[in-house]
């Protein structure tokens, strides 16, 4: 389950999988219904108070991955007063700021208790529609391995649009726009070696997206194509 836009104050220092919890505070009932863990970083976005967003304000966010999700108006949450004793006691829990952090050795407690709380029968409420922040702009660094494009266009040509390993002809799909997803595979794979080397037309492959993804099910070792073949079911003489 996703819930995005979880305001979350002022606080800048949310990580991806740090675990949260919702508390409901005002009228009661009130206490803790939900927890989950952070499915983004923390971003900023219009002001969830309409008047302050008509005035250009803007808060902090985070997408909220939920484990679970308790309805207040008809089954019973955690409730607030049980935060008063022992080590939960010391945490202020009627904060009217969102993001507050709780320090360790509270949360493994609360961590504990909540288990207790909702038992392994009670099940979360589905959300409707998932959804989940996506676009953001990231910079990263890549590097890839140069290949041969000659190569790579002398291996389609020779597969005449078929693939080697599921021996679908995919010039017979969408009036020949379905090789489009052909795509050439090194039977010696590059990753193996540090080190630039002499790649032979026989060395490579040309197999449908599908099958590829299969080949690189293990990205530490590829599949042989005559090992997916024969898990396929396709004989050496189909």
């Amino acid at each position: 389950m996703y819930f995005g836009g979880w305001s979350c104050g002022n606080s800048k220092n949310i990580n991806i999988d740090d675990r949260v919890f919702l508390i409901r505070l005002g009228k009661e009932p009130r206490g803790i219904v939900a927890s989950g863990w952070a499915d983004s970083e923390v971003y900023e976005g219009k002001h969830w108070d309409e008047e302050l967003a008509a005035s250009g304000k803007t808060t902090r966010y985070i997408s909220v991955r939920l484990d679970t999700l308790l309805d207040a108006g008809s089954e019973s949450i955690f409730p607030r007063k049980s935060l008063d004793s022992g080590i939960l006691g010391k945490m202020h829990w009627d904060s009217q700021l969102s993001g507050i952090s709780i320090p360790d050795n509270i949360a493994a407690l609360l961590e504990d208790e909540w288990a207790d709380f909702i038992g392994n029968e009670r099940k979360p409420i589905p959300i409707a529609e998932p959804s989940a922040i996506e676009g953001l702009r990231t910079e990263t660094v890549r590097y890839i391995r140069g290949r041969s494009r000659q190569l790579r266009d002398l291996a389609l040509r020779d597969s005449e649009g078929v693939c080697c390993v599921c021996d679908v002809d995919y010039r017979e799909i969408l009036d020949g726009k379905g090789v489009r997803v052909l795509q050439v595979h090194h039977r010696k794979q590059l990753a193996a070696t540090d080190a630039p080397r002499v790649t032979a037309l026989s060395e490579l492959a040309v197999v449908c997206a599908n099958c590829h993804m299969l080949i690189h099910m293990n990205p530490k070792q590829a599949l042989i194509i005559e090992e997916l073949r024969e898990m396929l079911g396709k004989s050496s003489e189909d």
